[in-house]
């Protein structure tokens, strides 16, 4: 009870953040309605009353005339009090949802990239994208909630005038029923919580035969039909489990929810018993198994709305859990950097989570303004490690990296990654347009066109752009628009590079930059990367080790180890294994 009043506590801040003005309405709205349908009530029982009176015809039809006017008036406010409850209602879930959203999107974006390692925080993330409604609902159903105990309270009064242990009896039969579908909304959960990662591959596999990364290969192999049966088996799966407790819930439902609806009938006979006795009018039936009906009906409702806040409060704990996931790089430095002089890693240890495999072991080197550094080693050796340990994407095991004779983590994080430009292995681009790709890694600053057109010649993504149908502003990809372009592996690369370069940072990382370029463009790249200004680092790895002859400095890495550092020349006389590799590829 206490996590459910702190959950409802949370919501309703949420509510009245969202919006104030709608917050207020709607707990003034919920709380009036239910004294419309009590007045409505008593009308119909004057007017039935009046019908069957021995009163002269005219005292009849005034009574019958002024309550029927009186009932239209009623109902038609009603009807415009509803409506406008119904739209104030539209608006602010929207407003809380999106509110919800953000968050998770605004937690999603602040999260440590080492998460993204990690299959539990796919599930976490996952379950809480998939209960944020749940705050909108809680807000809704707490609502609901207000309108069934001023509606119950009314009944109670009026039903009490005649025989406060109906009510009592009402209200004893209805509980078994209700604990019933409380304790199959939590075991429902449960269910829900242990098939998240079984959906989460159902979905991926729905992913595959909808998107056009795969389509390609889905159709050269034709692996149509082993998608679906995968995805079938684990649908087959997971309904199966729900529907076995469904079914369950279903039987014993019938049989203590009947029960309600059998003393509601034995009630109504008693009551027309009192009416053939002349105990009571045939108004007062109306009314009193009305209101009956009304206050089992509200009690069912009551009890609901309590359930669903029971089950909204614990989605919404997921979404908590969620936001509570900790960071361990931590932002807690305090100092601003403003340039870089001097980079150095001193026995730095890494290994990544949930992995036993040392990436990096006791690497220690120096890296100083002017120097263009070429990081090469086989696949797997540590190369991008070290990039991403740069940039505070992760902090390493043991050791430490310095900046300026300054651990980076005494700068703030903001600043840190200000003072670097990064292209990183396999870049992706973003399917907006093509200006929006280029200056996405400077969105702080106002548009450079002229850096724009400097670094798109550069690149060679020029004549892309020049002939796109709507030249800067043409989308890539036809995901959202069917006259966006689509891009061949190496002009996706080019424009990533493009990015890279827009950026003026004092030190540019190069991860793999030409991979997918053909020989002019490399050659145009490195070209470039010659020509900076001796103020500027380049730190950049290739598998292509003609280019690493630009490099003053070469740092070459295997099994987490530097096997040999220096000058690229002067490697090649020495004769060790750069040489070896260097001549491998002539």
């Amino acid at each position: 009870m206490k996590k459910i009043s702190i959950q409802l506590y949370r919501c309703s801040q949420i509510a009245h953040q969202s919006s104030k003005l709608y917050f207020y309405m709607r707990i003034i709205g919920r709380s009036v309605m239910p004294l419309f349908l009590i007045i409505n009530a008593f009308c119909l029982k004057y007017i039935l009353d009046a019908m069957i009176s021995n009163d002269l015809y005219e005292v009849k039809f005034k009574i019958i005339f002024s309550n029927f006017l009186f009932l239209l008036l009623i109902t038609l406010t009603y009807s415009v009090i509803g409506k406008v409850i119904s739209y104030i209602e539209s608006m602010h879930q929207d407003l809380i949802t999106q509110h919800i959203q953000n968050s998770i999107m605004q937690k999603a974006l602040d999260s440590d990239y080492s998460l993204f390692d990690k299959s539990e925080y796919y599930d976490k993330m996952n379950q809480a994208a998939n209960d944020s409604f749940a705050f909108s609902s809680l807000v809704s159903t707490f609502f609901d909630f207000i309108s069934a105990v001023f509606t119950i309270l009314s009944t109670i009064i009026i039903i009490g005038r005649y025989n406060i242990f109906f009510t009592l009896i009402i209200i004893v039969v209805a509980i078994p029923a209700s604990l019933i579908r409380y304790v199959y909304i939590q075991r429902l959960y449960r269910l829900e919580q242990s098939q998240i990662n079984l959906n989460r591959q159902k979905n991926y596999l729905f992913d595959i035969a909808t998107s056009k990364e795969h389509a390609a290969t889905v159709r050269l192999y034709k692996i149509e039909e082993y998608l679906k049966s995968k995805y079938k088996n684990l649908w087959k799966g997971i309904f199966n489990e729900k529907k076995k407790m469904i079914k369950k819930r279903t039987s014993q439902l019938y049989i203590f929810e009947s029960i309600p609806s059998i003393v509601v009938i034995f009630l109504s006979l008693l009551l027309a018993i009192n009416v053939i006795q002349f105990k009571l009018t045939v108004g007062d039936y109306s009314l009193y198994t009305g209101q009956i009906n009304q206050l089992l009906t509200q009690i069912f409702s009551l009890i609901n709305s309590i359930t669903l806040i029971s089950d909204s409060s614990i989605r919404i704990e997921n979404v908590w859990v969620f936001h509570q996931i900790p960071s361990k790089v931590k932002d807690v430095g305090k100092k601003q950097l403003k340039n870089i002089n001097r980079i150095e890693f001193e026995n730095v240890c890494f290994t990544y989570p949930c992995s036993d495999n040392c990436i990096l072991n006791n690497l220690s080197f120096k890296i100083n303004s002017g120097d263009k550094v070429a990081i090469i080693g086989t696949n797997g050796s540590g190369k991008s490690t070290i990039i991403k340990l740069l940039l505070r994407l992760y902090d390493p095991d043991s050791g430490s990296i310095k900046i300026n004779n300054l651990d980076i983590k005494e700068y703030t994080l903001s600043s840190l990654r200000h003072k670097f430009t990064c292209y990183l292995q396999n870049e992706p681009n973003y399917a907006f347009t093509l200006k929006e790709n280029i200056v996405l890694s400077n969105v702080e600053s106002n548009e450079d066109w002229d850096k724009i057109k400097s670094v798109i010649e550069i690149t060679g993504i020029d004549h892309v752009i020049n002939k796109a149908s709507h030249g800067y502003d043409s989308h890539i990809s036809k995901l959202f628009n069917s006259n966006g372009i689509e891009l061949s592996g190496g002009e996706h690369q080019r424009l990533a590079l493009s990015r890279t370069l827009y950026r003026d940072s004092p030190v540019i990382i190069l991860d793999e930059p030409s991979s997918s370029l053909d020989p002019i463009a490399e050659k145009k790249l490195f070209e470039y990367i010659k020509s900076l200004d001796n103020d500027k680092i380049v730190i950049f790895t290739s598998h292509r080790l003609t280019n690493i002859m630009l490099a003053n400095r070469l740092i070459h890495i295997e099994n987490g180890f530097i096997i040999e550092e220096g000058v690229p020349s002067e490697l090649l006389i020495c004769g060790g294994t750069f040489s070896d590799l260097y001549s491998y590829q002539r």
